[in-house]
């Protein structure tokens, strides 16, 4: 039994902008909060 390539293409895909937003997600989160925080220290 297979599944539509148009299917299983669509999940992929899914899967992978998942990935990718939580990726982004991991990577901007801290360096965003670190750079507010730098800049409460840094208020000249």
């Amino acid at each position: 039994m297979f599944a539509h390539p148009r299917l299983m293409l669509r999940t992929f895909l899914s899967r992978i902008t998942a990935l990718f937003i939580v990726a982004l997600a991991i990577v901007v989160v801290p360096n965003v909060v670190f750079a507010q925080q730098a800049g409460e220290v840094q208020t000249t």
